[in-house]
């Protein structure tokens, strides 16, 4: 096997750039999945992240018309202050507090955008409503109780994202022609709607908006010994009974942590694989490449595959040069896509990071990734070696050794 081995290696530095080129399209094809997959774990992982640091004790209702992390808008039949005291009545429920989620106009100066805004409750339900946030402060304070017209901001208001001259703490900012003051800044989330918005005290923001009774959001924990799930479907129960609606025809929504981490798997599990698909194209196309490079060594061979079957070579000889040729070939293109594909991944992760400023992409690297890259890369080139090197087998010796 070694002598085998030999012999195709020697064969590759003979074809020096045909080579190289059989040897890119492998590369190509592999740096392109590898990053991919890369990135789509570390994004994976933070979201599992921030999932586990949000608690798997939480409950989270809104209006159907209302999905996560949309604006509240008006309703027809919005989720109410009584809907709030019905969920914090169930058996099960440990506390439960609301959030007004609405798009507000904010001006700085001279700019107007428009934004979210969250109102948040500051005083029975705050400790429960910030670990809902799961944001930490860049600078600045929390809300407290006796706040009124004072806010924290998303992270992009004082970094020029939003307007021209940045925010600081101190400094007003007018929200639907109301002034407030900036007491913190949010740590950067990456999603420019979280770190766009501004959050404040929810009496601040029903005045502000006169949203009466409505409640966007409504936020609850389950006792320590309640299981969420089963507390979900009492919930659903109660909210049913008393809105007056079957089951089957809810307007409402009610999701646990583990929901809505199933719903982010599932796209991300779909994304991953439409993106390694069209990775897996230019992994066709180095196969291919591979094939008709090891038909034409076979073809420009067919001589000195007679000499060796004249010396003793058997079919099996013949065919596992060819084979170990190709398989050379994809592991050669296999360890420079990987260390090229995992560079691609940390290059995004540092463009993010400075032009995104986010905490979510990721480059996910792990041994198993680069193993089976390099692995994978292997048995692409085995496989698309695998036909010429059955044709060169095959090949008579007597008029392979007459081949000119």
């Amino acid at each position: 096997m070694n002598e085998l081995a030999r012999i195709a290696y020697q064969s590759i530095r003979r074809q020096g750039k045909r080579s190289i080129l059989t040897i890119i399209g492998i590369f190509i094809g592999i740096a392109a999945v590898i990053s991919l997959l890369s990135l789509g774990q570390g994004l994976e992982a933070a979201i599992d992240e921030q999932f586990t640091a949000l608690g798997s004790d939480k409950i989270i209702i809104q209006s159907s018309a209302n999905t996560f992390g949309s604006a509240g808008g008006q309703i027809s039949n919005p989720l109410t202050t009584r809907d709030v005291r019905t969920v914090a009545g169930v058996i099960g429920i440990q506390e439960a507090t609301y959030m007004i989620v609405r798009s507000v106009e904010v001006r700085v100066g001279d700019t107007v955008g428009f934004y979210f805004l969250y109102g948040i409750d500051t005083e029975e339900g705050y400790d429960l409503t910030r670990e809902f946030f799961i944001i930490d402060l860049q600078e600045g304070r929390e809300l407290r109780s006796q706040d009124n017209n004072v806010a924290i901001l998303g992270s992009d208001y004082a970094r020029r994202a939003v307007f021209q001259n940045p925010v600081r703490v101190g400094d007003r900012v007018f929200v639907n022609g109301q002034r407030f003051s900036a007491v913190g800044i949010f740590e950067p989330l990456g999603n420019p709607a979280d770190d766009r918005a501004v959050t404040v005290p929810l009496r601040a923001a029903r005045e502000l908006l006169d949203t009466g009774d409505s409640a966007d959001m409504i936020i609850a924990r389950t006792q320590p010994n309640a299981n969420p799930a089963t507390v979900a479907e009492d919930v659903k129960h109660a909210l049913r009974r008393e809105r007056g609606v079957r089951e089957g025809e809810e307007d409402f929504t009610v999701q646990t942590p583990e929901d809505l981490l199933n719903s982010f798997n599932i796209i991300l599990i779909i994304i991953r694989v439409v993106l390694v698909g069209i990775a897996g194209i230019s992994l066709l196309v180095g196969g291919i490449n591979i094939m008709n490079a090891m038909y034409t060594a076979v073809l420009e061979r067919t001589k000195e595959i007679g000499i060796l079957k004249a010396i003793g070579a058997t079919q099996k000889d013949i065919k596992n040069i060819f084979l170990i040729e190709s398989g050379i070939l994809g592991f050669i293109g296999g360890v420079f896509g990987v260390a090229v594909g995992l560079g691609v991944a940390k290059l995004i992760e540092y463009i993010a990071s400075i032009a995104l400023n986010s905490p979510y992409v990721n480059a996910y690297i792990s041994w198993w990734l680069i193993l089976g890259g390099i692995l994978f890369a292997v048995l692409v080139g085995m496989a698309s070696g695998y036909f010429p090197a059955k044709a060169a087998a095959k090949q008579n010796a007597v008029e392979s050794l007459r081949y000119e």
